[in-house]
């Protein structure tokens, strides 16, 4: 087959229709979404239900897990870098030594 695209022959085969170049005359009709449920049955209803309680509980777990890794995040920077940096700062030696332990005007609490 590709050796026809590089012989200098010129073929006078005609291509084929394909399936999507025939013209249909059996239109589908357009059918609305809330149109598909008129042929559920009980077992798709609970079905349903269910893969939306799932889902519900899968968006407060993923906020939950978010929420709690900031807090626990920013207790440990918290707690390693626990040192008073208002009596850091109060000597000025120890401020030039010691500028990337606690910057100044920086409080830090386990919020932050």
């Amino acid at each position: 087959m590709w050796r026809q695209y590089f012989s200098r022959q010129k073929t006078n085969a005609k291509n084929k229709k394909l399936n999507d170049e025939i013209n249909d005359t059996n239109k589908d009709i357009p059918v609305g979404v809330l149109q598909l449920f008129r042929f559920t049955d009980r077992i798709d209803i609970v079905l349903l239900i269910l893969g939306l309680c799932f889902m519900l509980g899968h968006v407060v777990g993923a906020i939950a897990n978010v929420i709690l890794f900031g807090r626990i995040t920013g207790l440990f920077a918290t707690t390693s870098f626990a040192v008073d940096c208002t009596n850091q700062y109060k000597n000025f030696v120890s401020t030039i030594l010691n500028n990337t332990v606690c910057p100044f005007g920086i409080d830090l609490n386990p919020l932050n």
